[in-house]
């Protein structure tokens, strides 16, 4: 029903959750009738709490990009993506900022010296 995703260049830059994240927004914006959660559980090995939770974190990227949540749960019984692929990548995009490794990249391109330490702890790596 879902193939893998062949534009995965971020998976080995990014943890699960990440990863997790942007495949689910990715198998709801792919499929315009919604997706139910037996669906998303099958083409991502993940728990049912585990997609709830994520669901949820992505709608709160959503609030704070669009002022709206992007993932509605439709009477059909399935989770729909209700932007369109502009608003696909804005979310993928405030996702992946919202990483200690792109905060590593911005802070290593925009000054000349980088305490690793402090960064460390301002990002709670052990």
């Amino acid at each position: 029903m879902f193939e893998k995703d062949k534009e995965a260049y971020y998976e080995p830059l990014f943890n699960r959750d990440i990863t997790h994240k942007v495949v689910i927004l990715k198998l709801l914006y792919n499929k315009i009738d919604g997706v139910n959660i037996e669906q998303l559980i099958a083409a991502t090995g993940l728990d049912r709490r585990t997609i709830y939770k994520y669901i949820n974190q992505l709608n709160d990227f959503s609030l704070k990009v669009y002022n709206k949540e992007a993932i509605v749960y439709s009477p059909n019984n399935n989770y729909r993506f209700l932007g369109n692929k502009l608003d696909l990548q804005n979310l993928k995009v405030a996702i992946i900022e919202s990483t200690p490794i792109y905060a590593l990249v911005k802070l290593f391109l925009s000054n000349k010296t980088v305490n690793l330490h402090t960064f460390c702890v301002e990002n709670y790596i052990g």
